[in-house]
């Protein structure tokens, strides 16, 4: 009975300890858990990634710079997996899983003479838009690989702290997110 007492009280005590931020100021301003973080409190930093924090227009510049070299020192991997959604490899990787699906359906139901009968049952308005969506597909893909140095590469890490590609990492990013604007 002692040894259970002991352990509910360790349990207690961790609990305690994941709610209070592992830095209590950083830059001047002070870090609290992420549950006591309101939106325009642009004097306090969550302690953990906060999407709100980091898509609205009107955060403050220099508040948005700070925070992300918290979350950076912090080795935040919801962060880090956000950051990785941005990387050419990772979207190069998505569009040719959902292409290669297509086309293992299609070889499993029929293979091209089924693609091309069910094309030509379709009405003109929806094979034009279902045509027009497949070409687009395959051009965003060859965006990401091709101009934004995707390369036919893959990464399963999803934390950018931990890239596989060394520095080339900043490229990759940046280059994914100029193709996702193209």
């Amino acid at each position: 009975m002692r040894m259970e007492a002991i352990k509910r009280e360790t349990e207690k005590l961790k609990k305690t300890v994941d709610r209070i931020p592992r830095i209590w100021k950083f830059r001047g301003r002070r870090v609290v858990p992420v549950e006591e973080w309101k939106y325009g409190d642009w004097s306090r930093f969550p302690d953990r990634y906060h999407i709100i924090a980091v898509v609205c227009n009107d955060v403050p510049v220099d508040w948005r710079k700070d925070y992300f070299a918290l979350l950076r020192q912090l080795k935040d991997p919801d962060y880090a997996k956000d950051r990785c959604y941005q990387c050419a490899i990772d979207q190069a990787q998505s569009i040719k899983k959902e292409l290669d699906r297509r086309q293992r359906i299609w070889a499993e139901n029929g293979g091209e003479e089924a693609k091309r009968k069910f094309y030509e049952e379709c009405s003109e308005p929806i094979r034009s838009e279902l045509l027009r969506e497949l070409a687009m597909k395959e051009v965003e893909w060859r965006f990401y690989n091709e101009l934004a140095g995707a390369e036919n590469r893959t990464c399963d890490i999803t934390n950018y702290f931990h890239c596989p590609y060394d520095e080339e990492w900043k490229d990759l990013i940046e280059d994914g997110h100029l193709a996702y604007k193209l």
